[in-house]
């Protein structure tokens, strides 16, 4: 991460998410056009599911959800957490409302900016962790955000755009290409699982590591 706190690179990961949001219409916040892609009012509810579950239920004396039925609703695939709403209907929950999910978000950054700011904490090092994965699972799902989005606004046949056209500037010129090169090896891949591991989280999601036999070779790139 840049200079930034800790605390501050929370809370610019959580306002991203909510520009992410700014053009849509209240309609938008709930389409759900196949089973795959989930409505953009549940990925800001679930971001804020993982930090209430993985950091303020356990390191915050006291600390109460909004609604308890909230892990059941905005939990995915963390099998060893609970049960989870079926994916597929997610597009069907009109409640809670976009203000409800909203304030929500609003209740756990209060409790995470007064747990990232505890200095005293005895189990500061572990949050600090947690929270750095955390904040990589916003941004995870940032991208599903537009990815999601942008399909389910393909289904309906008025073709409605996500936003305008950007400007851009016609005097930009593109990056030379230049030759990067790899060393070959077996790898590793599935990444997911590996940093949750690594957290010391439990091991909880459907995910797979892959082993892989990479040749050495070099790539163009800009």
């Amino acid at each position: 991460m840049t200079n930034l706190s800790l605390a501050e690179h929370y809370q610019q990961s959580r306002r991203q998410s909510l520009s992410i949001c700014e053009p849509l219409v209240i309609e938008d916040y709930g389409l759900q056009a196949a089973d795959f892609v989930s409505p953009p009012k549940w990925h800001l509810a679930h971001t804020s599911w993982f930090y209430e579950t993985f950091l303020l239920q356990p390191y915050v004396d006291g600390y109460r959800s909004p609604n308890r039925q909230f892990a059941v609703l905005f939990n995915s695939y963390y099998n060893g957490i609970g049960e989870q709403f079926p994916r597929p209907q997610r597009g069907l929950l009109s409640r809670p409302t976009v203000d409800e999910v909203m304030g929500y978000r609003s209740h756990v950054d209060q409790a995470m900016m007064r747990l990232l700011t505890d200095n005293t904490h005895p189990e500061s090092n572990a949050i600090q962790r947690r929270t750095r994965l955390g904040i990589e699972h916003e941004q995870q799902h940032q991208e599903l955000l537009y990815t999601d989005l942008l399909y389910s606004l393909s289904a309906n046949p008025l073709y409605p755009t996500y936003s305008h056209a950007a400007e851009t500037n016609q005097s930009a010129q593109p990056a030379k290409f230049q030759w990067r090169e790899f060393s070959g090896g077996l790898i590793t891949i599935g990444l997911i699982r590996l940093l949750i591991a690594a957290q010391g989280l439990p091991l909880i999601m459907k995910a797979h590591c892959t082993r892989l036999l990479w040749r050495p070779s070099h790539w163009p790139t800009g």
